[in-house]
């Protein structure tokens, strides 16, 4: 792992491998880079591949300041969680992925969870105008 600071925060990530272009692994809400793991592992081989993990996720920093709801009942948060996962899914990969979002700071998956209701992802598909790849689970 190596870091780096990005105005006053560390941010943590790998970067591993050699060629281009390179691999970008950016995570999702309250995630961290290990989501991406398999993937780098398997394009580093040919490709550079960099993992990173996002302010306020994994190993880099925590923004700084009040935490007003983390005292509160965390209940219907990891209930939300779970119902975004499959039934089917295997249950490690549940309660891994469960504690991994759980350790996001209350403030950060409120705020992460405010851009994904106003994220207007067919306006921003529109605009792109490089080669892009969306990975999701399947049915997602």
């Amino acid at each position: 792992m190596a870091t780096i600071v990005q105005r006053g925060t560390k941010l943590a990530y790998d970067d591993r491998g050699a060629g281009e272009p390179a691999f970008v692994f950016l995570h999702g809400w309250t995630s961290d880079r290990w989501f991406f793991a398999p993937q780098a592992e398997h394009f580093r081989q040919r490709q550079r591949v960099v993992s990173v993990d996002l302010r306020g996720h994994g190993e880099s920093d925590r923004p700084e300041g009040a935490y007003p709801i983390e005292a509160g009942n965390q209940e219907p948060r990891e209930q939300f969680i779970r119902a975004m996962l499959l039934p089917t899914s295997d249950r490690k990969l549940v309660e891994d992925v469960v504690a991994v979002m759980m350790a996001a700071p209350s403030h950060v998956a409120v705020s992460a969870l405010r851009r994904i209701l106003d994220f207007d992802s067919a306006a921003v598909a529109a605009q792109c105008t490089v080669p892009a790849l969306h990975l999701a689970a399947p049915g997602g």
